[in-house]
Order: structure tokens, then sequence, then C-alpha cells
């Protein structure tokens, strides 16, 4: 299980590397050339995992997923024991959070993170598409 959460988790940065580097490459191909045209067509690359990475919790969740996995800022977990605060003498509480929670939380901050990545990803690609050309110009 914990190989599959740590894969899953990992896919989001592959996403963004492997289209990085993508333009990278066709960078040192089209260098020194008169146009920048491979380079120029690795944008749509970008966009696209940069749309990929955006829609996440669309694909993780479906419809439910729109606007990013729903946190109602509840955590469930059980009481297990309690004591007296030395500093200024209140009751506390000791709470054990359920896995199950804590692993829904993680994959909202993993989304957010992912939306975030794809947001910068798709800006970018979008000037690589529409200005990557340019670079043989200057």
């Amino acid at each position: 299980m914990l190989y599959f959460e740590v894969a899953g988790n990992m896919r989001v940065f592959i996403y963004a590397i492997l289209s990085i580097s993508i333009s990278v490459v066709s960078l040192f191909v089209d260098w020194g050339s008169d146009s920048y045209t491979w380079f120029q067509r690795s944008g749509a690359f970008v966009v696209l995992a940069g749309a990929i990475l955006s829609y996440r919790s669309i694909f993780r969740m479906g419809v439910s997923g729109v606007g990013g996995a729903p946190h109602n800022g509840i955590s469930i977990g059980k009481v297990v024991g309690s004591f007296e605060d030395p500093e200024n003498g209140r009751n506390m509480i000791e709470v054990e959070r359920f896995q199950e929670d804590i692993a829904y939380e993680r994959q909202i901050l993993i989304d957010q993170i992912a939306g975030y990545l794809g947001a910068l990803l798709a800006i970018v690609g979008t000037v690589i598409c529409g200005y990557g050309d340019l670079l043989a110009k200057i």
C-alpha cells in the first residue's frame, strides 16, 4: 500500500520533470539553427502536463473533485487520554487520528500542489508555444 501511495505522489513531479525535460532536449536539438520549431512545439507537452496536473482532483474524485477535494476542517479521531497543561493549567485531551483521515488530507495537499504546479506549467508552456521560435531572432 505504501508503494502505491509514494508512486502516486511522485507521479505529480514526474509529469512536471518529463515535460520540462522534453522542452530542454528540444532546445538543444534546435540550438544554433535558424528556427526553433521543435522547442516551440515542445511547449504543447508542457501545457498538456499542466492540464493533467491541474485536473488531478477531478481525475481522482470525478465530478465531486471540481474545485478541489472538499475539506470541512473536521478531523476524525478518538480520544486516547487527557492531562493538565503545566504552563497554563488547562485540561487538554490527547487525540489519535485515523489513518484514513490522514491519507485523505494528504491527497488534498497533493491536489493543491498539483494544481499550482499545473497552472505554472500551463503558463510556461503557453509562452514557449507562442514565443519559442523567436529565440532564433535573438
